[in-house]
């Protein structure tokens, strides 16, 4: 219904100085009743807080619940067929507690984000699973944890992941003249170097910090509503600090998105099944690296093909904004995620790199579904977000502007001499960890180890020097904290894996 009423598809009627009630009322006999505004002195102000219906929608919402419970009351009596129609709404039918979804370990993981989206349609509206939230991203913090500290310690899943990011960056595109990026040629390689191992770093660090704040800010909700469960009532307003939780909660969401559609910004047009269709602008100056990319205007695209890469750049495309503000985000997603789940061609044409953004991107998208599902009271959260922008924006920026100074600390020039170690072409990471052990192996593992360690050993000397407050920071808690030793690998006795205190 609202992508009908968004797109103009579905034209409401028109009632001037109207409302509709449909939620807060004492009689219920009175529901879906038209009220004047001069018969209530608070009509006016339901109508512009979105606490009570247009008349328009408000018939449209009659129209869908009749078309909704007529088809309930048809599956009602197709289960329940050896029942009279009359029993069942006579006083002898007692109405039994609806039964608890079935609860498994593999709640508590990734699973959670699967169980949630089934649920949704058949949960009632004002029913959220707060504990399954935090459960989604305690999974997702957890796994950028390991990402992090694995890019840290292993040498080869940090090689991996330079070659990896390599093959999804802009630079390799050509340009519209079928040149090459100046940072490909020559001794300017070392600035493509440069932007290449700052932005898997910063990105590693952004992910593991985002998915701390929204699991921190999803327990603190999940204690709320435990607190106020038993008061909350439909004709109520929620308790005040509940509702700027969930206002404050929904804020990060939408900022988290942000984040994740540049990091697929660059990533889609750049991926080795998509890059044939796309060309980036000349670069104004030889160094940067944020041209322009469009689509080849001779482009042949299958339908499949042309459908996900529409989906993908409304998220992004600034040419894209009206319809993304018409659609909503989660409505993208959900609608990618169908395309890809159901054709094969669509799955082909994602990369395992694309597809774990898209999979970071679905964990927010389906929390933002939930937090504006949870109805009545989501219909004023826009609203009620207005009147508490400012200090939203300013608790925000206060955590944020800390973040920007470990993306500064990582700029190109600084960077650019430890980046160095991390050329794919001189293999310095080389991690020849399968196979037979021998003496060479054995010892080109530990000079990678070695390498490795004195790269980010240089990196957090970069960090420190920029950032003042590195202790409110999940990534730089993290390492102060024990991790799990790696086993020795026949006859590698020093181990990277031990803690390591702060510089």
């Amino acid at each position: 219904m609202h992508l009908g009423l968004a797109t103009g598809q579905m034209m409401p009627i028109f009632l001037n100085e109207h409302v509709m009630i449909l939620h807060k009322i004492p009689d219920r006999e009175k529901y879906g009743t038209l009220l004047p505004w001069h018969e209530h002195k608070d009509t006016f102000e339901w109508m512009r807080t979105r606490t009570q219906f247009l008349p328009g929608e408000g018939l449209l919402v009659l129209e869908a619940q009749e078309r909704l419970m007529e088809f309930l009351v048809k599956v009602c009596k197709l289960i329940l067929h050896d029942i009279s129609a009359e029993a069942l709404v006579g006083g002898d039918s007692s109405i039994r507690p609806e039964p608890r979804l079935k609860k498994t370990v593999e709640i508590d993981g990734f699973e959670s984000l699967t169980a949630m989206a089934a649920e949704r349609p058949y949960r009632l509206p004002a029913e959220i699973n707060f504990d399954q939230m935090e459960a989604i991203l305690g999974a997702a913090e957890s796994a950028a944890e390991d990402h992090f500290w694995s890019m840290r310690v292993d040498p080869g899943y940090f090689a991996m992941n330079i070659r990896d990011a390599k093959e999804h960056r802009k630079e390799i595109l050509k340009d519209t003249m079928g040149e090459t990026h100046p940072t490909l040629k020559g001794a300017r390689q070392d600035v493509f170097l440069s932007h290449l191992v700052g932005s898997i770093i910063t990105n590693a660090i952004e992910q593991l910090e985002i998915f701390t704040w929204l699991r921190m800010q999803a327990q603190t909700l999940r204690s709320l509503h435990k607190k106020y469960e038993s008061m909350l009532s439909s004709d109520e307003d929620l308790p005040d600090d509940f509702l700027s939780a969930i206002l404050r909660f929904r804020h990060y969401l939408g900022q988290a998105s942000k984040a994740w559609c540049g990091q697929l910004q660059m990533a889609f047009p750049a991926s080795p099944y998509a890059r044939k269709y796309f060309v980036r602008f000349p670069p104004r100056n030889g160094a940067t690296s944020k041209d322009q990319v469009i689509l080849k205007p001779d482009a042949r695209m299958s339908i499949v093909e042309g459908d996900v890469t529409w989906l993908l750049q409304t998220m992004w495309s600034k040419d894209m904004d009206q319809e993304l503000s018409l659609v909503g985000l989660p409505t993208i997603m959900d609608e990618l995620d169908r395309l890809i789940q159901s054709n094969a061609e669509a799955k082909q044409f994602i990369s395992p790199t694309v597809s774990g953004l898209l999979g970071d991107m679905s964990i927010i998208c389906q929390c933002r579904s939930q937090i504006d599902h949870f109805l009545p009271w989501a219909k004023g959260f826009e609203h009620k977000h207005l009147e508490q922008q400012k200090g939203i924006m300013a608790e925000f920026t206060k955590n944020v502007g800390p973040l920007q100074a470990v993306g500064r600390s990582l700029d190109e020039k600084k960077i650019m001499h430890p980046a160095k170690l991390c050329d794919p072409s001189e293999k310095k990471l080389a991690y020849p960890s399968s196979g037979r052990r021998t003496k060479e192996t054995t010892e080109a593992m530990r000079r990678a180890e070695e390498t490795l360690e004195y790269f980010w050993a240089q990196i957090d000397k970069l960090i420190q020097k920029e950032c003042l407050e590195l202790d409110r920071f999940a990534f730089w808690k993290m390492l102060s904290q024990p991790r799990p030793i790696r086993e020795p690998q026949n006859g590698l006795t020093q181990s990277l894996c031990e803690p390591k205190p702060r510089r």
